[in-house]
């Protein structure tokens, strides 16, 4: 784990919250303040998802690490995860591997996404142009 760059990390997205914040108590925002709302709670969330990435050992060594960089994290109390909600990632992780096991073995899931990927061709390929802004010339 580089601490340096998960402190930046925290550091960047705690700005992030800070701004979005600020601007949806600004009266002068032409944002509406349902999308700043939004704006927050995917923010908020990134920063939650960032210390449940992290053990609760790491967690510790991030703050103190901060606070022997001279650096507040003014959030981190705030978002630190519960044992309920380290536990709740926890089985989610689990599943997501077991599902991704499991599907990775099917036949028919395997077919899916191969049509998946040659729809995603045929959507990005280059077009052929034809004549002056494909409107006149060859066929």
């Amino acid at each position: 784990m580089d601490k340096e760059a998960t402190m930046k990390q925290l550091q960047s997205v705690e700005d992030n919250i800070r701004e979005t914040r600020a601007r949806l108590c600004s009266k002068t925002e032409s944002i509406p303040a349902s999308v700043l709302e939004m704006d927050l709670g995917m923010y908020e969330r990134r920063y939650k998802r960032a210390l449940l990435d992290l053990t609760p050992d790491e967690c510790v060594e991030i703050k103190m690490y901060a606070e022997q960089q001279g650096v507040k994290l003014e959030f981190f109390d705030i978002y630190i995860p519960t044992a309920e909600e380290r536990a709740e990632h926890e089985r989610s992780l689990k599943a997501i591997e077991e599902f991704e096991a499991r599907e990775s073995q099917n036949p028919e899931y395997i077919k899916m996404q191969q049509a998946a990927l040659e729809d995603l061709h045929s959507i990005f390929e280059p077009k052929k142009k034809k004549g002056l802004f494909g409107l006149f010339g060859k066929k």
